[in-house]
């Protein structure tokens, strides 16, 4: 593995990221998350409908782990399966929300924002943990606050529901700070995830149980 390539490729791509809207509209957005069982990952990618919120579609993709976890690298371990995910799914969504960092990353490029370039689509980073930058986390509901990184606001902290934690949002790709902010607050409900994350990522939960389930039958 050539850990010093990888690097300077994301450092190569970092320069494609555009910190801007680049979408005139939004019908359709999307969530991806992945879940591991055993040597292999499931990602799951599901279509939702912005206005009503509605589940359109959930597809999936299982392949061998071909990658180790490293932190600021994860897209090279579920990179591949994301994007074969998120191009399963019809119609093509408008914004791709991921279970990853956007710009709050070492050489801002996280997960998310990887995905976005490579695909050239608007994409959007939520974490469960601050990976990096700095802010100071929300205490109240429905309270935000900045991300900072290199003196700039990168994204914010939001704490939607009473006894969590907060989440972490960022962009990715095509997006401004602020617009990436307001579209997953828009989409959370129920739980103190976006829908479409919590979506894959309990579609993900439900592919992995089967997994199990068939494998116990063999």
């Amino acid at each position: 593995m050539d850990l010093e390539r990888l690097l300077d490729e994301q450092r190569r791509l970092n320069s494609k990221i555009i910190l801007e809207d680049r979408f005139s509209r939004i019908d359709y957005v999307a969530g991806v998350d992945s879940s591991y069982i055993n040597d292999k990952i499931i990602t799951a990618a599901v279509l939702v409908d912005y206005p009503s919120r509605a589940i359109l579609k959930r597809e999936y993709v299982i392949d061998k782990i071909d990658f180790p976890y490293i932190p600021g690298l994860l897209f090279y371990r579920e990179g591949k399966n994301t994007i074969k995910a998120i191009d399963k799914l019809k119609p093509r969504p408008d914004i791709i929300l991921i279970d990853g960092g956007g710009i709050n990353h070492p050489r801002k490029i996280g997960s998310a924002s990887h995905v976005g370039v490579i695909l050239e689509k608007t994409t959007i980073g939520v974490t469960k943990k601050m990976f990096y930058g700095s802010c100071i986390d929300p205490t109240e509901v429905g309270e935000s606050s900045p991300i900072i990184l290199d003196d700039m606001v990168i994204g914010y902290a939001y704490k939607p529901k009473n006894r969590t934690n907060p989440i972490y949002i960022t962009p990715g790709n095509r997006i401004s700070v602020d617009s990436a902010f307001e579209v997953t607050k828009n989409l959370i409900s129920k739980y103190k995830l976006p829908i479409p994350i919590q979506e894959a990522h309990n579609f993900a939960k439900s592919i992995k149980l089967s997994f199990k389930e068939s494998t116990k039958e063999v």
